[in-house]
């Protein structure tokens, strides 16, 4: 999708902001407050006089932010709090960051161990780092094979990454795919050389297209994160998209209330509404309630989406959902009776706000495949 200039310029300030340290450790999920603003405008750069485009940088700054914190969340076993503070992210031009290209520079960086560094390439499957970090660490940390030969140097390697699959939360999220990986490695050693940078395409030699699907379907299954989902659906082609969506359609919509997504959301749930259940509405309702309009998310026109959303939707759903107490709330947005910042009637979870988003989204982990 082409995004249009004034977007990725609005994109590029936002950055900007985040990588202030300042702004960096504020927490994306607490609830929007007067002093969380101002410290932005302090930042921003001076060419953002007109205050629409103030407006729409802290609404990126949000879902931005959102993506360190899930970096950081993915490579906790990795790297401390400490080291947290020495990476400089690289992002693309929609705001996303491009997590490989940031690990190529990482497993180059000296502040991080050689185990560091080694557990950093395998995680990305960086296969030339890997074998020059490994001959880096067999010096000081790791065994010398007997045989010094590619083939004995290559399994030496594989055996150490099997460790690390056991160890390393991240690894255990990608955990079938870098097995398969390992596997044709361990089968192939003289064309590791091949593999460097080419998950998608070695992916696709070693399992089959229904395979591929299946993998999905337990990522779905098992709620992984965001960027782990959305990789792995991008990665597919439209017929196999639209299979998925039909097999999962709670785990695939609820990706698509998320930025830059959202636009989508409608689209991909009007080709599903005979798929979805009661329990599926209901949740999907929650997270545009109570983690985005209570929350204050300006990244998208959410008020707007949920109207579209609740018209839309099959008459059954509706009665479904007029016996509970988030009727209440959705009638008085609906009819445009709601006020901000928003009375505590309206948080469904608990009283204070950020709470409330953390109690919604351990209710809907919890309840609703």
């Amino acid at each position: 999708m082409v995004r249009p200039l004034q977007f990725l310029a609005l994109v590029k300030a936002a950055i900007a902001v985040l990588e202030d340290p300042n702004i960096l450790k504020l927490d994306p999920f607490e609830g929007r407050t007067a002093s969380y603003e101002n410290l932005i405008k302090r930042k921003l750069p001076a060419f953002l006089c007109p205050l629409s485009l103030q407006r729409k940088v802290i609404g990126l700054l949000r879902p931005i932010s959102c993506q360190v914190s899930e970096w950081r969340k993915d490579h906790v076993f990795i790297f401390d709090k400490v080291g947290f503070r020495c990476i400089n992210f690289c992002w693309t031009d929609n705001g996303r960051i491009n997590r490989l290209k940031t690990a190529k520079i990482l497993v180059q960086c000296p502040d991080f161990t050689l185990k560091q560094r080694f557990a950093l390439a395998v995680c990305y499957w960086l296969v030339t780092d890997m074998r020059t970090l490994w001959e880096a660490m067999s010096t000081t940390e790791s065994p010398i094979p007997q045989e010094n030969s590619d083939e004995s140097l290559w399994k030496e390697i594989i055996k150490e990454c099997k460790t690390l699959l056991n160890k390393i939360v991240v690894d255990n999220k990608q955990r079938l795919f870098l097995y398969k990986l390992v596997l044709y490695s361990a089968q192939n050693p003289f064309q590791y050389h091949l593999l460097e940078n080419k998950q998608k395409d070695v992916f696709s030699q070693i399992v089959t297209p229904e395979e591929e699907k299946e993998v999905l379907i337990y990522i779905l299954q098992n709620k992984w994160s965001l960027y782990h989902t959305s990789v792995w659906f991008s990665k597919m082609d439209i017929n196999s998209q639209i299979l998925i969506l039909e097999r999962r359609p709670y785990g695939v919509l609820k990706m698509f209330l998320d930025w830059p997504l959202q636009n989508h959301f409608m689209e991909k749930v009007n080709g599903v509404w005979f798929l979805l259940k009661k329990e599926h509405f209901l949740g999907l309702l929650h997270i545009i309630i109570c983690q985005k309009i209570m929350m204050g998310w300006t990244d998208f026109e959410y008020i707007g989406l949920l109207k579209e959303f609740w018209y839309c939707s099959p008459v059954q759903f509706k009665k479904y959902i007029k016996k509970m107490k988030i009727y209440q709330v959705i009638k008085m947005i609906l009819t445009n009776a709601h006020t901000e910042p928003y009375p505590k009637k309206y948080l469904l979870h608990n009283e204070n706000n950020s709470r409330n988003f953390y109690h919604c989204s351990y209710a809907l982990y919890n309840s609703i495949e």
